[in-house]
């Protein structure tokens, strides 16, 4: 009977945790009869096999093939171990002897269908529980602590099994065998529903509920859940959050990565209310919808959009406004959702929860993020209570803690892209290994089965081989990367031979960990000029680097003084001892401007010595675009954006660089223009409208009939043009979302902008009215091709040495410009402006790359910036150049905005690293 018996220990990194991975192994090794043991540990898991050799290697083939839907395999690896005699095989308990954590931290995961079904079966005992779960669903980075990922280490460790769910626990045929967050009414997390109309807080610790009655709140926090009045049980807490939703009322509702601000999305007057009291005049809100078909009245859905709708990240997808421009009720309730907007954000419900709560409320609701004005997303009931009393007519409330915060992820399906085909949305969102090879005994990346609808069929459960998809598969843009895909890995084409803390920059920041081939962002932190942001995002600092057990010796952060995670980043090089560093160009010698950073210094963990390089904002976005598509060598990238501090002082934001790892040379930039009022013309459009008025016209401009001068005044004119001749706060730019700024303002479609973006979203909405639908610019080119390959719409460009020593391209956008001032004076449409703003815009960055590419003889290029938000922009950049035989690159992995520059500052600051 003895079959050449050996036993193997297997390795198994990636993410492996928290996916059902060791009931999967436990199946596998038993169906081929295997003795034996599975654990996790902080590197992954190990599964030691014990049988005949033959036999171990055909399961450990399956492993790749059959594994859960949910799990990513990074790589496998075995040795030789002695025989020891296994009677069986079983699941041991974890063990923390482990050199380093290498495990990947699963995200957060839509609730399946099948807990679906329990949850609406009025004979299951968990009917009607909005925290059922299983080992292929429910919450995973939000609960968790530490690694390995076990119930002690999440946030469900103060419920105690019932007798029933532990059966389900320790059941290897169980669906929730070993699913860490298991419960049922009976044992775990409550649901609460509390009115605060009645009472005032006064502070965290007293609750006023009548002017002679003070009582002292509960611990809504714990998990026994004591609070006085308000609804309890389940079914109630829900039926009167419906309730109030539909009366037009708004809900703070407490969900997986923490709080939503809830209203009826078919209530203009109720999102009134809402903006109103959350002092949100203008930005778009999301929504989440029961169904795709319940908001395709709103807008419309492609088959693409619907899977990325679909798929188990569960992400808001902009989808274009549906337009009827007869229908005066379809278009107030757009215009409450998203005003001057051609995109509303839409979510399908992601936790038992939400489903509960659609069922009874409206079917389309309102989802904006639960948090006071410039802070993170609220995940603590007491906070929210204290930060919503003045916003939330109820609380939905429940007693789980969120361990760590985040937001919803929000994606945007690009149409017409002709590039590599990509995997529809990974679970990872990565690329594969060095050089582009699958790791070893990897298999395929996990997809969306095409068989999965959200609320019924069959998953794709241990079923051997998955399906793909078929037809035509969407190509991602990233607006914000968080709940769903952080913190799981890219995969990079350098190795990291130095962990490395990027530390992002000031606006949409997230923070970037690298090791080996790995660089893992951070979810969505935010703008840091807020100092609760600023603890989150040195919280998510510690956490990450606590479970991903990456303890950097380099760090990189942004070339601006200003901003606070460069100022994180310094007072950690200034416990150091030696060392100063400057950046340096494509040819490896320091610029004139140098910013000089101590580069290392002792730290308490290991005194380990801290490498500090502060990297160009316009050459970290350029990296993080090339490193996600596995570029490395000399590439051209197109950035635009509002802002970055350029090497000459001056604010840049519309250059065409020439960039490797190390370095770059700026090769085209757009012509400088005044910046009046520094910072406040970011939130003043109009500023930048009058400097390029100015800059086109000089003081003739007062005289000219337009809409802008009426609306602000002469004398706002006249102190602006002051200003300009006095040099008083007016640094130069070469910004183009500045750029846009005056667009707008001119095109009087936004003079002031209460959030980042808005009048560059106002702007391209209206250019879309003026496209045919689903052409994203209909182009043609110009004969001879003059000055603009796309269309007659004029600009310069010339050769001047500026204030590098070698000369480069400037872009002049002045002549657009004035083209587009005469048309709003000889009374033309907005639309007709706004396109051409647009055409000019693609028109001649992509001139300055062709003609850059002649110099160069470099026919790859990226695309990056948060401009390349902007679909129109985008669309036409890509189809222009690749009818020139460019290569283009855009972002998919990673934002093209601020959200995704950490990652590049990691691979600039590593390959300096390397030169020292």
């Amino acid at each position: 009977m003895n079959r050449n018996i050996v036993t193997k220990r297997y390795t198994i990194s990636g993410v492996v945790q928290g996916v059902g991975f060791r009931p999967f192994l436990f199946r596998l090794a038993n169906e081929y009869k295997l003795a034996g043991e599975v654990f996790n540990t902080p590197g992954g898991v190990t599964i030691i096999l014990e049988g005949p050799g033959e036999d171990i290697d055909n399961c450990c083939r399956d492993i790749p093939i059959k594994k859960p839907p949910l799990a990513l395999i990074d790589e496998i690896t075995w040795i030789q171990d002695s025989f020891a005699g296994y009677k069986g095989f079983g699941i041991t308990p974890s063990t923390r002897e482990c050199p380093s954590v290498s495990a990947l931290v699963p995200p957060d995961v839509s609730v399946c269908s099948h807990c679906l079904r329990e949850m609406n079966d009025p004979h299951d005992r968990r009917f009607g529980y909005p925290f059922i779960n299983c080992t292929n669903c429910g919450p995973r980075y939000t609960i968790i602590k530490d690694m390995p990922y076990d119930r002690p280490g999440t946030s469900m460790a103060p419920f105690t099994m019932c007798k029933a769910c532990r059966q389900e626990y320790d059941d290897p045929g169980d669906r929730r065998f070993h699913a860490q967050p298991n419960a049922c009414p009976g044992c775990g997390p409550s649901l609460y529903f509390f009115e605060p109309s009645t009472r005032i807080i006064e502070s965290p610790d007293r609750i006023i509920e009548s002017p002679d009655h003070v009582i002292e709140p509960p611990d809504i926090d714990a998990p026994s859940f004591p609070v006085h009045g308000g609804v309890c049980t389940v079914e109630d807490a829900i039926s009167r959050a419906g309730e109030f939703l539909r009366q037009g009322k708004i809900v703070a509702v407490k969900g997986l990565g923490g709080f939503h601000l809830a209203v009826d999305a078919l209530n203009p007057l109720a999102m009134a209310e809402l903006r109103k009291r959350k002092k949100r005049p203008g930005k778009p809100l999301a929504l989440m919808a029961a169904s795709v078909e319940a908001v395709r009245e709103l807008v419309t859905v492609s088959d693409l959009e619907k899977k990325a709708m679909e798929h188990h990240a569960r992400p808001i997808v902009l989808l274009p406004k549906r337009t009827n421009p007869h229908n005066v009720r379809l278009n107030e309730i757009q215009h409450a959702i998203a005003p001057d907007n051609s995109h509303i954000g839409v979510m399908l419900p992601y936790t038992p929860l939400h489903h509960l709560l659609l069922d009874s409320g409206p079917s389309l609701l309102v989802m904006t993020s639960g948090n006071r004005t410039g802070e993170p997303i609220s995940i603590d009931n007491s906070d929210a209570l204290e930060a919503f009393s003045h916003i939330a007519d109820g609380f939905l409330l429940h007693n789980r803690d969120i361990h760590f915060r985040a937001d919803d992820s929000i994606v945007k399906v690009i149409h017409g892209f002709s590039g590599k085909r990509e995997k529809f949305f990974s679970f990872s969102s990565i690329g594969h290994g060095n050089s582009g090879e699958e790791p070893v005994l990897s298999g395929e990346e996990p997809v969306l089965s095409g068989e999965e609808p959200v609320l019924s069929g069959e998953e794709p459960v241990l079923s051997g081989e998955e399906p793909v998809l078929s037809g035509e598969e969407p190509v991602l843009s990233f607006i914000r990367r968080s709940r769903g895909y952080a913190p799981l890995p890219l995969y990079l084409a350098q190795y990291m031979s130095e962990p490395v803390l990027a530390c992002g920059g000031g606006l949409k920041s997230t923070i970037c960990l690298a090791k080996e081939n790995m660089a893992f962002l951070s979810p969505h932190i935010g703008d840091l000029d807020n100092e609760k942001v600023f603890a989150f995002y040195k919280n998510t600092i510690d956490h990450l680097q606590k479970i991903l057990d990456i303890r950097p010796g380099i760090i990189a952060c942004d070339l601006h003084p200003g901003y606070m995670s460069t100022a994180w980043a310094e007072w950690l090089a200034d416990q150091g001892v030696h060392g100063n560093t400057a950046y340096q160009g494509i040819h490896g010698k320091p610029s004139d401007q140098r910013i000089h950073r101590k580069t290392t210094h002792q730290v308490s963990h290991g005194k380990k010595a801290f490498h500090l390089f502060a990297v160009q904002h316009h050459h970290a976005h350029a990296l993080s675009c090339m490193a996600e598509n596995g570029l490395r060598g000399d590439t051209i990238a197109v950035t635009l954006d509002g802002t970055g501090l350029g090497r000459d002082g001056c604010i840049w934001g519309g250059e065409v660089l020439l960039c490797r790892e190390r370095g770059f040379k700026r090769m085209a930039h757009l012509k400088y223009i005044p910046m009046p009022g520094g910072d406040a013309a970011v939130h003043e459009p109009w500023r930048m409208a009058i400097s390029i008025l100015y800059a086109c016209f000089g003081d003739d401009l007062l005289s000219l009939d337009l809409p802008l001068i009426r609306e602000l005044g002469r004398d706002k004119a006249e102190f602006i043009i002051d200003m300009i001749k006095k040099n008083i706060n007016t640094p130069m730019t070469s910004s183009c979302g500045r750029l846009f700024d005056a667009g707008a303002s001119l095109l009087s479609l936004c003079h002031r902008a209460s959030f980042e973006g808005q009048a560059a979203m106002a702007l391209e909405a209206c250019a879309a009215q003026a496209f045919y639908p689903g052409n994203s610019l209909e182009n043609k080119p110009a004969p001879g091709r003059g000055k603009s390959l796309l269309t007659d719409i004029p600009f310069e460009l010339s050769k001047t040495h500026d204030t590098d020593p070698e000369a480069l391209f400037e872009i002049n956008p002045l002549p657009m410009m004035e083209k587009i001032i005469k048309s709003i004076v000889e009374g033309e449409s907005p639309y007709h402006g706004a396109a051409m703003f647009h055409r000019g815009i693609v028109g001649m960055f992509t001139e300055a790359v062709i003609e850059i590419a002649k110099e160069t003889m470099i026919r790859q290029v990226v695309l990056t910036g948060g401009v390349f938000y902007n679909g129109l922009v985008l669309a036409g950049m890509i189809q222009a150049l690749e009818r020139e035989g460019m290569k283009v690159y855009i972002h998919k992995k990673v934002p093209c905005g601020d959200g995704g520059i950490a990652l590049g500052q990691a691979v600039a600051a590593h390959a300096r690293f390397q030169e020292l």
